[in-house]
Order: structure tokens, then sequence, then C-alpha cells
């Protein structure tokens, strides 16, 4: 603005103008303070590096560094992979192990159980049998008995109807059966 204009503007409007540019003084000064702390920075970090060359040494000794912090996370790595594998193989091989003899055992109270199921069933087929040989024994017996209890019955029927009928009875018969041809008792 020129003086003239300047001259026109009240008083509040001057005093506007003033503030604002006292505002933007403040932020004018802000950004020398930044850009002149930026510069003693570099300035700084120049004089720190001192040339190129020691910058690059750095960066190569950086990159060293780097390059074996990543070999010996690769070989940690590697090497935690291996022990893992190892623990699996072992945990595999228990297992197996385990299993091979959970299947013994069972087989072994299997032929336990088949052993004892055989050895009953001998038993039953043992009892078995001799209750059914007392049983037939005991029918034959009976048997016996129901026939010599039939005869002497038959006989008794056979008698009465001969006793009846006027017939000799077999009691009569007897003494001449019992002896022989010539009268003599055989």
């Amino acid at each position: 603005m020129t003086n003239k204009e300047l001259r026109k503007l009240r008083r509040t409007e001057l005093l506007e103008i003033l503030i604002a540019q006292g505002k933007e003084q403040d932020r004018l000064k802000q950004q020398l303070e930044a850009a002149e702390e930026m510069l003693r920075g570099r300035e700084l970090a120049i004089e720190e590096s001192g040339s190129l060359a020691d910058a690059a040494i750095r960066l190569n000794d950086v990159m060293g560094a780097a390059q074996r912090a990543v070999d010996l996370y690769t070989e940690n790595v590697k090497r935690v992979m291996d022990q893992q594998q190892q623990e699996s193989d072992k945990a595999l091989s228990d297992a197996q192990a385990h299993a091979a003899q959970l299947v013994s055992d069972a087989e072994k109270r299997v032929r336990t159980m088949m052993e004892s199921a055989n050895d009953q069933v001998a038993r039953i087929l043992q009892n078995a049998r001799a209750e059914a040989e007392r049983i037939t024994a005991e029918a034959n017996a009976a048997a016996e008995q129901t026939r010599a209890d039939a005869r002497i019955e038959y006989d008794a029927i056979i008698a009465g109807a001969r006793q009846e009928a006027g017939l000799p009875t077999a009691e009569a018969e007897e003494p001449k059966k019992r002896r022989g041809l010539f009268g003599r008792r055989s």
C-alpha cells in the first residue's frame, strides 16, 4: 500500500493491518528459525561425516551389520526349525511306540480272555457231558425199571388171563422148564 492509501484508512483498519503484519512477521521468524535449525543439522551432519568417503564407509558398516543381523536371524530360524523337526520326530516316534505298546497289551488281554473263555467252555462242556452221562444212566435205569415193572405187570396180566381161561400158569410150568429132558434139574 502507498502512503496515500494508508492515510485514508481509519485507525481500526490500520491497527488490523499492523496486527496482521505482526503475525506475518512472527510466522516468518519461525520459518527462519526452522530453516536455520535445519541448516545447523546439515552442517553438523556434514561435519560429522567429514567427507563422502567417510559416509560411504559408515553406510557400508551399517549394511555389514544389517547383513550380519540377517545371517544371525536366518541361522537362528534354521536352528529353531531343526529343533522343532527333532521334537516332532521324537513325538512321532514316542506316539508310535505307545501305540505299539497299546496294541501289544490289547493282544495279550485278548489272548488271556480267549484262554479263559476256552477253559470255561472246556469246563462247561465237561460238566455237560458228565451231566448227560448221569441223565442217560438215570434214564437207562428208569427204563430198565419200567421194563421190569412192565414185565411183571405183563406176566401178572397173562397169569390172570390164563387163570381165568383155566390154563396152567407160567409158575406151574416153570418147574418143568428147569428140569431137563429126563426130568433132571439143569
